[in-house]
């Protein structure tokens, strides 16, 4: 197929497929390896999610992202899980309104006064929340959120930065996921 072709029948799209497949299959091998690091298996004991269906389809579309290098998602998808599992472990606890929607804020300064996450756990996720922040609402090319800014200041290509916050979105991520299915503990 020539450059600037789109496939139009079920044998080019399949041929698409397997050549975008192979070209990517070694970075994708990377991730894995790492993704395995960060989010160890086997993931059987994370079938019950407090947040219901919306928390566990975070959990598996956040890996899928990060195996395919989507590395926005994948902070975005870490914050979602951790902000509906934490709601939703503080509603079956009698706290909010069906029709309220917490910020995120109130539902960690909530989450860590009953004990359900640690002070630390606390900083760690308001610290995802600001990364979080710089991708999903826009920021001056100048600002010291911006990715260009955050990428000058790292030394490091804007890539790299994505992909630094994207591990350290897992690893957040992987901090309550770990406690979940049980009553939260606070150390861990």
């Amino acid at each position: 197929m020539t450059s600037g072709q789109y496939p139009v029948n079920l044998n080019e799209l399949t041929t698409w497929l397997a050549e975008d497949d192979a070209n990517s299959r070694e970075a994708r091998v990377e991730r894995l390896q790492e993704l395995l690091v960060i989010l160890p298996g086997p993931f059987e004991e994370f079938l019950a999610f407090n947040g219901g269906e919306e928390t566990l389809n975070c959990f598996l579309e956040v890996r899928r992202c990060y195996l395919d290098g989507s590395y926005i998602a994948v902070v975005l998808l870490s914050l979602l899980y951790i902000e509906r599992e934490l709601a939703a472990v503080l509603y079956a606890g009698g706290w909010g309104k069906p029709q309220n929607r917490p910020q995120l804020s109130k539902i960690l300064n909530e989450a860590c006064n009953r004990g359900l996450i640690s002070n630390r756990d606390k900083e760690v996720f308001g610290k995802l929340a600001d990364i979080r922040n710089s991708y999903a609402h826009f920021r001056s090319p100048c600002s010291d959120e911006s990715l260009m800014v955050r990428s000058d200041k790292q030394n490091d290509f804007p890539r790299e930065v994505l992909a630094k916050d994207a591990r350290c979105a897992l690893e957040t991520m992987y901090r309550l996921l770990r406690r979940s299915g049980a009553p939260l503990l606070t150390e861990g």
